[in-house]
């Protein structure tokens, strides 16, 4: 009898990236890639990649006889729709972030994950970093009132060997909130949400007794990743990982441990398929308040930007920024197909008046 494999469902960047790792965690891979398959088909032959299997057939991931578990790695809006057809099937899931846009939606994956008895995660691999379980542990002795996040990406850089665009077809909430949700995984109740001249977000919200602060960016000059605990009683930054640490002016300048976030996700949800275990940290339930929240900062910010553009209120260049922010993801989840990274694409895509009716 054959080898169950892994299925990889999506064609972009990100799945190339976890074709690499799963590669070296020796899986046997279906990749299912359809609208890249030539170039993907291209890019394992540079890589001399083997025990590979590639198809532009969906279909066939969903089959219990041949595959372990499933991994969804498609456009945000897909995701929760391929996790529903894992579970109906009763094969394990891992998705990629945001796993749905609606509570609802999550509340009902989570029904059928606890009916079926199936195990169905979302891939936040900076639960697994060590640096980051590093730093939680040296502040746990922190009395922590104020929690200050900071999340920034360039529109355009270069990771992993290969050239990274934002994310444009995910509303910047679902795209880096949840990510942010991740670092301390708590309860969190949304308060507010700023859209600023720059279209950097600064969103607050409470929980344990902490105030949150979140400070989103997808077009700024450098990749930040940084937690600011108590106005700089404790930082960490991991921008460049690991990255270091300052725990009450000391600095330690952190060093991987083991092995690598992502990489330490995958293991970890494909030793729980392995051992029938369902009670990963990063569960669709454990993490159904990234949804939540997601979802009210989103409905906040989307009343603030039709408004703005009502009342005339944002700068031009303010107000180019949120059509293209705001619309894209509304359009792709409709089903349309749009190409818009280039200045040239931007221009042609803010200037055709029929997307904004």
């Amino acid at each position: 009898m054959s080898t169950k494999k892994i299925a990889v469902i999506g064609g972009g960047r990100w799945a190339r990236v976890l074709i690499s790792v799963l590669t070296s965690l020796n899986c046997s891979i279906l990749w299912i890639t359809k609208h890249g398959k030539a170039n993907n088909l291209q890019w394992l032959q540079d890589q001399d990649f083997s025990n590979i299997e590639v198809t532009d057939d969906e279909t066939s991931a969903f089959n219990r006889l041949t595959t372990k578990a499933i991994i969804v790695a498609t456009q945000s809006h897909t995701h929760a729709n391929f996790i529903k057809k894992a579970l109906l099937n009763n094969i394990p899931v891992l998705s990629e972030k945001p796993y749905s846009l609606h509570i609802e939606e999550a509340d009902a994956l989570i029904a059928l994950a606890e009916k079926n008895n199936v195990l169905a995660a979302v891939n936040f691999e900076f639960m697994y970093a060590d640096y980051l379980l590093q730093f939680k542990n040296k502040i746990s002795i922190i009395d922590i009132k104020q929690v200050q996040i900071t999340w920034h990406d360039p529109f355009k850089e270069k990771r992993h060997d290969e050239i990274k665009y934002s994310d444009i077809y995910t509303p910047l909430v679902h795209d880096s909130l949840p990510h942010c949700w991740s670092l301390f995984a708590e309860k969190l109740i949304f308060e507010s949400i700023d859209y600023q001249a720059d279209s950097a977000l600064k969103i607050r919200a409470t929980g344990n007794h902490k105030q949150f602060e979140f400070l989103l960016n997808r077009r700024a000059e450098k990749r930040i990743r940084y937690i600011n605990i108590n106005q700089g009683e404790a930082i960490l930054d991991f921008s460049q990982e690991p990255g270091f640490m300052i725990i009450n002016k000391q600095l330690i300048n952190n060093k991987w441990v083991e092995t690598r976030p992502l990489s330490a996700s995958l293991h970890a949800f494909l030793n729980a398929v392995a051992t029938d275990n369902r009670q990963l940290v990063n569960t669709l339930a454990n993490c159904k308040n990234a949804v939540e929240i997601a979802q009210q900062a989103y409905n906040a910010l989307e009343i603030q930007i039709q408004q703005g553009i009502e009342l005339k209120a944002f700068s031009k260049q303010q107000e180019k920024n949120a059509l293209y922010d705001y619309f894209i993801p509304k359009l792709m989840s409709e089903g349309q197909r749009i190409k818009a990274y280039t200045d040239e694409e931007i221009k042609q895509f803010l200037n055709t008046e029929h997307h904004f009716d």
